[in-house]
């Protein structure tokens, strides 16, 4: 019970130590790593918002009838959702090299 304690309070001493190594010898690698985490948790939510949209709006264009004025309103959140998804492509392959 006391050595579990004893790692347990050297624990975040090892981890401190590790990340000061990490950033040490590869500065710039760590911060292009943190960019794409953090740009990679937002791909979801934004997926999630543009489904929401894409669906809302063609529900909107199938009540009011399919005409080219309804379904122009439909191309901007069905160019953006794609793009959103290509992009989650390309850094899912960039994390991955």
């Amino acid at each position: 019970m006391i050595s579990n304690l004893r790692s347990t309070v050297k624990l975040p001493y090892y981890l401190l130590k590790t990340l000061s190594l990490i950033w040490q010898s590869a500065q710039n690698w760590t911060i292009a790593w943190l960019i794409l985490l953090v740009l990679q948790g937002c791909l979801p939510v934004a997926t999630l918002y543009l489904t929401r949209s894409l669906v809302n709006r063609l529900v909107a264009v199938v009540g009011a009838g399919v005409e080219w004025e309804t379904i122009r309103s439909v191309m901007l959140p069905i160019a953006l959702f794609g793009g959103v998804l290509l992009l989650t492509e390309i850094l899912k392959g960039i994390s991955s090299w």
